[in-house]
């Protein structure tokens, strides 16, 4: 009977463990999954910005609204002494940037190819429409042409276009399609995943890789505090104006000199930037000129430690967002990398 009892006692005791592991594990599970969903919204808001290359997406013809479906199948970039044709007095850092996509009529009506033509934006590069005419092709002789070209219902194209670009533009650059929107198509020509300054939200004292272009142009900024203070060492530009206080850590890791401007946040409020200037103390000590001054410019390989004051209109400061705009999307804020700070 004793044994009886004894083999009992054990099977329960038993059963509450299996019972207590499962728990555990469905538990763990929960967690895991929890920081898999925030990771991936969190990616999917980036994601919403841009479209990969293979990816297909539409756009519309602007006078008939007819669905316009794009593929970019390539991007590359070409040393510009191998195009001399094209760019006619070549400089060291010039290169071409080519694409090649598709182009699909999935309306009704024939549409000329205007709306189906992206811009280029990118370090060094001129905000213009690609060029179809070059390389040689049966679309376009002259740039203007291929505006004038057609695309049937049902008929895609193939298109291959070029760009004048530097060896800085690959990097940042991207083709832009419906660029009057506030979120236009965009195909980055690196990917998002391979950049290292790339959108999206950057916590406190954590370093921001705010430029990334080759081994020239490397730059980091750490924000390790915010104040907000109504009166400073330095004189308000503004009647009853307020600083932004930062306490920040800057290193330039790349090869080139750099500005200490160029770590400077921008002060937001709406997506907007506020009418400021910009104050910079560099080891508890005033630069004068952050423009002509020895001491505003970053060497390679130096860190700094220091404050930076951004004056700004009377009531703003608190509200007050910190973003590093992208130098190629300046007019859409939602590509900035944007500091943990004030967010709603």
């Amino acid at each position: 009977m004793k044994q009886h009892k004894w083999i009992l006692t054990l099977f329960t005791a038993l059963i509450l463990l299996l019972s207590a592991c499962s728990d555990s594990e469905d538990a763990s599970k929960e967690t895991s999954n929890a920081k898999k969903s925030e990771k991936n919204t969190s990616e999917e808001k980036t994601e919403d910005l841009y479209h990969e290359i293979g990816e297909t997406f539409e756009i519309e013809e602007s006078l008939t609204n007819t669905p316009l479906e794009i593929k970019v199948k390539k991007i590359w970039m070409e040393d510009g002494n191998k195009h001399k044709k094209y760019i006619e007095d070549v400089e060291e850092n010039d290169t071409v940037t080519f694409i090649n996509y598709t182009v699909k009529n999935k309306g009704d009506d024939t549409v000329t190819l205007a709306d189906a033509i992206p811009k280029y934006f990118g370090t060094d590069a001129t905000l213009d429409e690609i060029d179809l005419s070059y390389p040689n092709n049966d679309i376009a002789k002259e740039y203007h042409d291929a505006f004038k070209a057609e695309i049937e219902p049902g008929e895609t194209l193939d298109l291959t276009g070029s760009a004048m670009t530097s060896i800085y533009s690959e990097n940042n650059g991207a083709f832009v399609w419906e660029f009057m929107e506030d979120i236009p198509e965009v195909v980055f020509q690196t990917p998002i995943s391979e950049r290292n300054d790339g959108p999206g939200v950057y916590e406190l004292g954590k370093p921001i890789h705010i430029i990334d272009e080759t081994e020239d142009h490397q730059l980091q900024a750490t924000i390790n505090k915010v104040n907000v203070e109504e009166k400073t060492d330095f004189e308000s530009k503004f009647d009853n104006g307020e600083w932004i206080v930062i306490d920040m850590d800057i290193e330039n890791k790349g090869k080139k000199e750099k500005s200490i401007t160029d770590a400077f946040p921008s002060a937001v409020v709406d997506d907007k930037e506020l009418i400021h200037s910009h104050q910079f103390k560099k080891d508890g000590k005033a630069i004068e000129n952050l423009h002509d001054d020895e001491e505003a410019t970053i060497k390679s390989g130096e860190k700094v430690t220091g404050t930076l004051y951004i004056n700004v209109e009377e009531n703003k400061a608190k509200k007050a967002q910190l973003y590093y705009f992208d130098s190629s999307f300046l007019t859409y804020p939602d590509y900035s990398q944007k500091v943990d700070y004030n967010l709603k």
